[in-house]
């Protein structure tokens, strides 16, 4: 057991982290003790630069809001949609042969933060979206014809 502050925190996480993917590795046999304030401002700090990355996402979502139907940022957590972001949508729905909508977080670090497998969760989140949308306006026409 040995316990640990401030910087040593920093140093302590760092080393616990996959180099690939950023993530902690498994607790390991040391166990360490920090002080609560220190770990409390560490962990925020650490969380707000997550909250930073991920906000690219958010900003897409807002920028969709005129395709989607209700709060285009639902579903996001606050901690990541308070952010301002850096993202990109690039809608090409209106092209008759290949109809697309390409969503780009522009955050430097991103791909170090989010994996593959979460950026096509939140992809799909936004496509069903938009398919349930286009579900309801075409029901909507249908009901409207009649």
């Amino acid at each position: 057991m040995q316990v640990v502050s401030g910087s040593i925190i920093k140093q302590l996480h760092q080393e616990a982290r996959n180099p690939r993917t950023g993530r902690t590795k498994s607790r390991g046999i040391q166990l360490n003790i920090a002080n609560k304030a220190d770990l409390s401002t560490y962990i925020e700090g650490v969380v707000k630069r997550v909250g930073i990355s991920k906000a690219g996402w958010a900003e897409c979502a807002r920028q969709l809001r005129s395709v989607t139907k209700g709060s285009a940022t639902r579903g996001i957590p606050g901690w990541v949609s308070k952010h301002p972001g850096s993202g990109i949508v690039q809608d090409r729905t209106n092209d008759p042969k290949n109809p697309t909508v390409t969503l780009t977080n522009q955050t430097p670090w991103v791909d170090q933060i989010l994996s593959a497998s979460e950026q096509l969760n939140a992809l799909n989140i936004v496509s069903n979206k938009m398919r349930n949308q286009m579900a309801r306006i075409l029901k909507k026409r249908e009901t409207t014809i009649e």
